[in-house]
């Protein structure tokens, strides 16, 4: 049992590890100016985190970097002037993080010191900006996002959603 939990955990590391690679082209991407070179390593880093996730679900460094891969396409559906698609997006980030956030123990060695305080600003960023984009008091946001996640977080995490939402982030339509 102790070996099989090891060995799931050192997957999940491995596979974190290819995200956040991927998370660095990414921004390597974006400086370069080669959006598509940066959409297709966000799509990347989603499909590593749902495959962390899978192989060890105490990878709390993957749903903030899922979370936040999450964001980061619905941002740049709104810079698209696609509104549709930046809700969806951003309801997805919001149920991931959200999930995150109400772990019982979300901190080390769930996630690691980094990871927590990426993870608990992009948690507020989140909320933020749903409360503004829904016109919401804090108190019915939250309400909001904890309906997100209980309805989404499980299926976002799992890579059977994976080929839905790349085509959301592609916006290939359905």
């Amino acid at each position: 049992m102790f070996w099989k939990r090891f060995k799931s955990a050192q997957s999940a590391g491995k596979l974190f590890n290819q995200a956040n690679e991927h998370w660095q082209q990414r921004q390597f991407f974006i400086t370069a100016g080669n959006e598509e070179g940066a959409r297709e390593a966000c799509i990347e880093v989603v499909r590593l985190c749902q495959l962390s996730l899978k192989s060890d679900g105490n990878m709390g460094d993957a749903y903030v970097m899922l979370a936040n891969a999450l964001a980061v396409a619905a941002s740049d559906a709104l810079g698209q002037s696609d509104r549709e698609r930046y809700d969806n997006l951003q309801s997805m980030a919001a149920a991931v993080i959200h999930y995150w956030y109400t772990l019982p123990h979300r901190g080390y060695p769930i996630t690691k010191k980094s990871g927590l305080e990426i993870g608990e600003r992009l948690w507020e960023i989140i909320i933020d900006e749903l409360s503004k984009d829904k016109s919401l008091p804090r108190e019915d946001t939250i309400l909001l996002v904890e309906a997100y996640r209980d309805s989404m977080a499980s299926e976002l995490i799992s890579p059977e959603s994976f080929e839905e939402i790349r085509a959301i982030i592609l916006n290939i339509p359905s």
